[in-house]
């Protein structure tokens, strides 16, 4: 195949420039030229499945390049827009954040960029997956700032402001976008994947959290806010689309957590007790 054919494949362009070492005017000007070998076998794997990403150990985020492989999730366009709109929530609401979670960081793109755009702040992010923090160490020495990544499945410090996450939200059953990505990363639990993200609420409302940036399903959006409103220690929602106009996240605001009394456990998660007018008490149910 001559290189002027491989630039009108799907990524043909991207995978010749990376391949061979070339700009885009050198291939159009050599297009008569064979393709190298290489890029062809390049090309034959990602007809197969497999992201390009991880074959060049490189993903583009918000304008800038970060290192990925095997077994850490892709970061995606859509959370561009839960990274917007934190930015955007973090300078309206400058003096008072102090510290920010990210949880389920996998490469750690989100930490990372809000710790560039705000380098006073305290920006921790955590993940169950040691390869996941593995990368994201990696891409923290890559942007030279310095944001603590750890082994965790939630979080545990104390005095946080903000937690934002791209928690897993994908239903039992939804087929995956390729076989190479970690499942965990996809799929939230429960029937309708939000089984991880109430798990996230609920202990962001027990450890004293202010607010939450989480990033949603386009089709979870009248679910979760009618489970919200049925939930002790939820604040202020607001839901917000991605640049396709799609549901894409919610910010939601945590009352104090001295308003309720709380028991929590692994298993069933947040359950409270609050006294109505009349002196008695409720107890809300479990998932």
């Amino acid at each position: 195949m001559k290189i002027l054919d491989f630039l009108k494949l799907p990524n043909g362009k991207y995978i010749l420039r990376k391949v061979m070492g070339k700009d885009e005017g050198w291939l159009y000007l050599y297009g008569e030229l064979p393709v190298p070998i290489e890029a062809e076998k390049i090309y034959q794997k990602t007809l197969q499945g497999y992201p390009l990403e991880y074959q060049f150990n490189e993903v583009f985020f918000y304008g800038e390049k970060f290192y990925i492989k095997e077994g850490v999730l892709i970061p995606r366009d859509d959370t561009e827009a839960v990274l917007e709109r934190a930015l955007q929530f973090i300078r309206e609401h400058r003096d008072q954040i102090r510290k920010v979670v990210d949880v389920g960081t996998g490469s750690g793109v989100l930490a990372i960029l809000i710790k560039k755009e705000f380098p006073e702040l305290e920006v921790i992010g955590t993940d169950i997956s040691p390869v996941a923090i593995e990368v994201a160490k990696r891409n923290r020495g890559i942007h030279g700032v310095e944001v603590e990544f750890r082994v965790e499945s939630l979080f545990s410090d104390p005095d946080v402001d903000l937690v934002i996450s791209n928690p897993p939200y994908l239903e039992e059953g939804y087929p995956l976008p390729n076989p190479f990505e970690p499942e965990e990363a996809f799929y939230g639990g429960g029937r309708d994947g939000l089984e991880f993200t109430k798990r996230l609420i609920r202990h962001s409302i027990k450890k004293g959290v202010k607010w939450g940036i989480l990033e949603i399903g386009a089709l979870h959006q009248q679910e979760l806010e009618k489970w919200l409103k049925g939930e002790p220690g939820i604040g202020e929602v607001e839901f917000f689309k991605d640049y396709f106009g799609n549901w894409r996240g919610v910010i939601i605001g945590f009352n104090p957590i001295d308003l309720y009394r709380f028991s929590f456990s692994e298993k069933r998660g947040l359950s409270w007790e609050k006294e109505n007018e009349k002196g008695e008490r409720g107890i809300a149910p479990p998932l």
